[in-house]
């Protein structure tokens, strides 16, 4: 895989990437470990206005952008300027949702071996299975693009294959038909690796103020289930502060904060981990060697007060190596070795 990989680079791969006109943690974080990539050229069609350090506020983003927010230099900047497709090695498109029509009128220059297509919606259905059909019924007589090229899925749970939401508009027998042949790979979201700390630090309370899980709120002090922080600074402080961070099923099993919490040395407690599909992100959580999984309040305080110093130890050195693999720099590598 790693030998793939760097072949991959050393052949100078050419790359154009389409970019979104909005925020997106998957589609951002992407291109964020491309253009680490030195020996990678990354052409972009379009214009994102997250990632890259400006004086424009991100307030207005989803989350205030943090950890993904104003990441890069202007000057790694490369915008596509009418170049020869054909000499390119590799189209990304980050989200079939939004781009399906830029898809179609890109098709004479996509092949198997040189697109790839990604899938960050919340729901777990295939384009155009999600709902495009609805919205825009022309989305059928699009190809079918999980069948065509590399189609890179996040929410991606036991029926998603089988798309059991759309049987209201046809037979059980012709959507398993339609969709049996598929080539669906798995991806998730990644954070920068600058993100994460350098040393384990030092813990001088149980739980952040922050708290998703709105059930708990009753039984930790001061916690509030909305942004409680004005800058992503103030934010990563209380995380390293915080012997432990909540975390659960939203939208969608994967989330950001799973990936702050560990990156800032604090043990994830993701509610109801064990109901997530192995094949649905977040990957490689474990519950007992580099998180806590649990049902409720009380189940939770129970499984902390059992721990020793050296099981918490334990799990927060294996917390960290978890996001150590889930960089911006490492989701790269696992997709260009996976073509």
């Amino acid at each position: 895989m790693e030998g793939n990989y760097y072949m991959l680079q050393q052949k100078n791969k050419r790359i154009v990437f389409f970019c979104l006109s909005h925020f997106d943690y998957l589609a951002d974080s992407l291109l964020i470990g491309l253009k680490q990539q030195a020996e990678i050229d990354v052409i972009e069609y379009g214009h994102n206005k997250v990632i890259y350090k400006s004086d424009e506020t991100l307030r207005d983003q989803h989350g205030m952008a943090f950890t993904i927010g104003k990441v890069l230099d202007a000057n790694l900047r490369n915008p596509y300027n009418n170049e020869n497709l054909a000499k390119f090695d590799l189209f990304i498109f980050p989200s079939v949702q939004h781009q399906y029509k830029l898809i179609r009128q890109f098709l004479p220059y996509l092949t198997k071996q040189n697109t790839l297509i990604f899938d960050g919606s919340d729901s777990p259905a295939l384009f155009p299975f999600s709902g495009a059909i609805i919205k825009d019924p022309k989305s059928w007589f699009y190809p079918f693009l999980f069948q065509r090229f590399h189609y890179y899925k996040r929410e991606w749970i036991n029926e998603t294959s089988f798309f059991p939401q759309v049987t209201y508009f046809f037979p059980k027998f012709l959507t398993i038909s339609l969709t049996r042949h598929t080539m669906l790979k798995r991806v998730s979201f990644s954070i920068p690796s600058e993100k994460i700390v350098d040393l384990l630090p030092e813990k001088t309370k149980l739980f952040p103020k922050h708290i998703v899980d709105e059930d708990l709120l009753p039984y930790i002090d001061g916690s509030q289930s909305k942004y409680a922080f004005q800058t992503e600074a103030e934010y990563y402080e209380d995380l390293q502060r915080s012997k432990f961070g909540v975390t659960t099923k939203r939208a969608g099993w994967d989330c950001m904060r799973h990936y702050e919490i560990a990156a800032n040395g604090a043990v994830i407690c993701f509610k109801d981990l064990d109901k997530k599909p192995d094949t649905c992100a977040p990957h490689g959580l474990v519950d007992g060697e580099n998180c806590i999984s649990y049902k409720n309040y009380g189940d939770l305080i129970e499984k902390i007060n059992l721990l020793t110093n050296e099981k918490y130890l334990s799990l927060q050195i294996k917390s960290i190596q978890w996001i150590n693999h889930q960089t911006s720099e490492q989701l790269v590598k696992y997709l260009l070795s996976s073509l």
